[in-house]
């Protein structure tokens, strides 16, 4: 899936999800949402900070989860990282790693 499909789908999602939560809610945790990699049945999100994914993983990742089976007909596992946890152990985004994605790493675009 090339990049600008990603997006597409994410945009998707995020409508989707919009009537689910509050609008507070929604302008809070979902909207800000990113799509660092999608492979192998693995969504990784990317967030900035470190309440922002323990929100996501406790309160919406199953809502998320079911979002996008919705729209993929594919039952992905998700996964959030933030720039905190990414600067506290020195690791990389899985779009920044050496293996084969088809996902171009944002920062490339």
């Amino acid at each position: 899936m090339q990049r600008a499909e990603i997006e597409e789908l994410l945009t998707k999602a995020k409508e989707l999800l919009k009537p689910e939560v509050t609008d507070i809610a929604y302008k809070t945790w979902i909207v800000p949402l990113e799509i660092d990699s999608m492979e192998n049945n693995m969504i990784t999100f990317h967030v900035a900070l470190d309440v922002h994914k323990n929100m996501i993983e406790g309160r919406y990742s199953d809502l998320i989860k079911n979002t996008f089976a919705f729209l993929t007909h594919i039952d992905y596992d998700i996964t959030v990282i933030s720039d905190e946890q990414l600067k506290a152990t020195g690791e990389l985004l899985p779009s920044q790693t050496n293996h084969t994605s088809s996902i171009p790493n944002r920062n490339d675009l």
